[in-house]
């Protein structure tokens, strides 16, 4: 539920509110059914769940065709199914696991120079005070560091800029860049341990070498009269080889158009052009290249 409320000529809030109910977890076998709830698995949640969250954004117009804004989002990630079976140490204790709760803030600011070129700037924010993770921690009264399902602390920054510009009546031309990173935090009670790396498993080096660092994208657009045509560029960079094939993989689609009638489109689309052989992720245990994407396809 939200209201979009104007305040003068400049000014535009949208606060909302939203209701999320999540129901029991059910779970069958051979002659049974039962529902998993609290005392039946774990004492840290319940089975069910009803939670209001809620969200504040704003647009303020500088000028014309400049404008500043930013939005406050709260984030609530029930608790999944997999979850409530989660156990730790050797006699298989139920892992205390509660549900993902943080907040997300967005700053940017747009800008236009008449009907041909925009721009745009934003950063992003996410604070999840609680995020379930597996990791290697001690726990008070412990004498080793273990493997742990926890819940723990998770921030990410992401950037991302982008331009569009139409050249004349049939080019039109948009350029952006992406970058996010992530870092992981024990929280009051529990450490992590110091001593891992990215070969046997400290998340804060490892999830940020398991993508591609950087993004930047081209989209190239003809159009005129009933045909029209778009050719996409991806070029990831900033790949670690310990998790990536190469460094860097240029990606390029092209999507052609042209309208036989008012009723009747007839189009073609060629993705991945050049037939890269490109990764987006990596997994330890399948290793390197393990989980391509489509090559040439038409």
């Amino acid at each position: 539920l939200q209201d979009k409320i104007e305040i003068g000529e400049r000014l535009q809030v949208t606060p909302a509110v939203r209701f999320l109910k999540t129901s029991d977890v059910r779970k069958e076998g051979v002659g049974q059914a039962y529902y998993l709830s609290k005392g039946d698995v774990t004492d840290a949640t319940n089975a069910s769940a009803s939670v209001w969250t809620g969200s504040l954004a704003a647009q303020y117009l500088l000028a014309d065709g400049f404008s500043v804004y930013g939005s406050w989002v709260q984030v609530h990630q029930p608790f999944k199914a997999r979850d409530y079976m989660q156990t730790n140490g050797k006699d298989k204790k139920p892992a205390k696991l509660g549900d993902d709760e943080g907040t997300i803030w967005t700053v940017g600011l747009k800008k236009s120079w008449g009907d041909a070129t925009t721009f745009g700037l934003n950063y992003a924010y996410t604070d999840m005070k609680n995020a379930v993770a597996r990791y290697s921690i001690k726990v008070p009264g412990e004498k080793d560091f273990a493997n742990r399902y926890v819940n723990a602390k998770q921030t990410k920054k992401a950037i991302n800029v982008h331009l569009n510009h139409r050249l004349n009546d049939n080019w039109k031309i948009g350029l952006s860049y992406t970058y996010m990173y992530d870092k992981w935090a024990a929280k009051s009670g529990e450490e992590f341990n110091p001593e891992l790396n990215f070969v046997n498993g400290n998340v804060n080096t490892m999830i940020n070498k398991f993508r591609p660092k950087n993004l930047y994208t081209a989209n190239l657009g003809y159009e005129s009269g009933p045909f029209y045509a778009d050719l996409f560029v991806n070029w990831y960079t900033g790949n670690n080889t310990t998790a990536f094939t190469a460094r860097r993989f240029l990606v390029m689609d092209l999507n052609v158009n042209y309208d036989v009638s008012d009723e009747l489109t007839a189009y073609l689309q060629l993705t991945n052009l050049t037939n890269e052989a490109w990764q987006t992720t990596y997994t330890s245990y399948l290793g390197i290249g393990a989980w391509p994407q489509p090559g040439r396809a038409v």
